[in-house]
């Protein structure tokens, strides 16, 4: 079996779900392009392909990160983090200039040097502004998650499955306290999700070392094997979807149920795809190999599409099937370009830089 390739597709098919439903959900807003027919429409209000394909991702992060950090601890920290900064910020760096000229300045929207300054951080909430391409809210738990990752590390608590279950317990007080406690007003909504994102991450990592047989687990406190520790993860992260069906019931209408159906639909989709894919087309494999340009870049190319769509009474009239092929074949042939020219050499920079840590520690070591 080829691990990566499994991931790789798995990728691949997220970053298309995601696509489809801003594809979906943007131009069918166009009365032309609604006239024939709202069934895409009625099927996102029940299966929200775009939150299925962001739990894939949140599992896979959980999944591969967690064995990328290794070693002595602050070399490897070092290490962790010079990848990690090349890999996401020079192509995310690229999207906003592209999201600025292609979303905001063709449509007239207000462009402040502090929105750009706190976008280039990849954490504009913090700082009150919004974000300059919607889905960068992803990005930014992505980040919570690597800062979660080092403290766990340096801790000692990364390969601790007492540690990462107990840890996903508390994320669920603040989950709680965040949507049930009238007096801690969260504005955001994303930020109301965070802990229950990070916890689908934990059960990446618990997943890794539960399908690596890995008993290399260690540190104090170590009540948990891998596998009960997995298997506790498991039940946690399904409890918040199962109650919001106790509490909704299962009306497909109501957005909670959506989103409850949506994250049971991605843990299941990555269990199984990581058994049952073993050998996916090259192309699938592709996909996923340039998934983070097409999740970037996707929706540069939607609202280009989408702009002309508005203002051309002809390029506004197609069946949705139409836009959706159009911005699939160019969000896949510029994310192949981002990947080829910006992505993949700076990645390959990163850990170029990260090698000459570990070279540098080596020397030091040996004098």
């Amino acid at each position: 079996m080829d691990r990566n390739k499994s991931i790789d597709a798995l990728r691949g098919i997220a970053a298309i779900m995601v696509m489809v439903l801003h594809v979906g959900t943007s131009f069918l807003q166009l009365p032309g392009i609604k006239k024939h027919g709202d069934g895409l429409i009625d099927f996102l209000s029940t299966f929200d392909l775009g939150r299925i394909g962001i739990t894939i991702f949140f599992i896979i992060s959980g999944f591969v990160i967690c064995k990328s950090i290794r070693g002595l601890k602050l070399p490897a920290t070092k290490r962790f983090l010079m990848k990690r900064f090349f890999r996401l910020y020079p192509l995310f760096w690229f999207s906003m200039l592209a999201g600025l000229i292609f979303i905001w300045y063709i449509n007239d929207r207000d462009i402040s040097p502090s929105l750009i300054l706190a976008n280039a951080t990849m954490l504009p909430a913090l700082f009150g502004e919004d974000f300059i391409i919607g889905l960068y809210w992803t990005l930014e738990t992505e980040l919570f998650f690597y800062l979660l990752v080092v403290i766990f590390f340096l801790a000692g608590g990364l390969r601790n499955p007492t540690v990462l279950v107990i840890t996903t317990l508390f994320l669920y007080l603040i989950l709680g306290i965040f949507n049930f406690v009238p007096q801690v007003s969260i504005d955001l909504p994303h930020w109301r999700s965070t802990p229950y994102h990070l916890s689908l991450m934990i059960y990446g990592i618990l997943f890794r070392y539960w399908y690596d047989q890995d008993s290399d687990t260690s540190g104090s406190y170590q009540y948990l094997s891998v596998a009960q520790g997995f298997f506790l993860q498991s039940l946690i992260i399904i409890f918040v979807p199962i109650a919001v069906f106790l509490r909704q019931g299962l009306n497909p209408g109501t957005e909670l149920v959506s989103d409850a159906i949506a994250y049971l639909t991605g843990i299941s989709m990555f269990a199984v795809g990581l058994y049952l894919w073993k050998r996916p087309t090259p192309f699938f494999s592709y996909l996923g190999k340039i998934s983070y340009s097409i999740y970037l870049m996707h929706p540069v190319v939607l609202y280009t599409v989408l702009f002309f769509a508005e203002r051309n009474e002809i390029l506004g009239q197609w069946h949705i099937s139409v836009y959706l092929i159009i911005c699939s074949i160019f969000s896949i042939a510029v994310a192949h370009f981002t990947y080829k020219w910006i992505e993949e050499p700076f990645n390959q920079r990163g850990h170029e830089k990260a090698d000459k840590i570990r070279e540098g520690k080596f020397n030091e070591s040996t004098q």
